[in-house]
């Protein structure tokens, strides 16, 4: 293992830095590029464009197993009130009427008066 002062380490991420960056615009132009020559092939004919090698599908994606949504939703619909606009509405009710009633005081004790705790 091969240890850096700091301000060469330093130095070493920036110049990584730079050259992902550098590497990271020539993709975006060749693509773009590729894209134009692509669009307009009259304009750039002295132009040939290699082909692109397939992907590899199987790496490309991920499977997702099967799940009963509609089942697990029909669940949900018929045990929960939450889905019924009326319930909805009344705890947004209860919630203004908590948010109101939150900053006062309920209990009121003279200042004067010491009450063991």
């Amino acid at each position: 293992v091969k240890f850096f002062p700091p301000f060469r380490l330093n130095w070493l991420v920036q110049r990584l830095r730079k050259q992902i960056s550098l590497d990271y615009q020539r993709a975006h132009n060749r693509i773009t590029f590729d894209n134009v020559a692509h669009t307009l092939p009259g304009s750039f004919s002295y132009v040939t464009i290699p082909a692109v090698p397939e992907i590899c599908k199987s790496a490309a994606r991920i499977d997702i197993p099967k799940y009963p949504f509609h089942k697990q939703f029909d669940s949900f619909i018929f045990n929960s009130f939450l889905t019924r606009p009326e319930a909805i509405m009344s705890l947004g009710d209860v919630r203004t009427e908590c948010n109101k009633v939150s900053p006062s005081y309920w209990i009121k004790i003279d200042e004067k008066v010491h009450v063991p705790v």
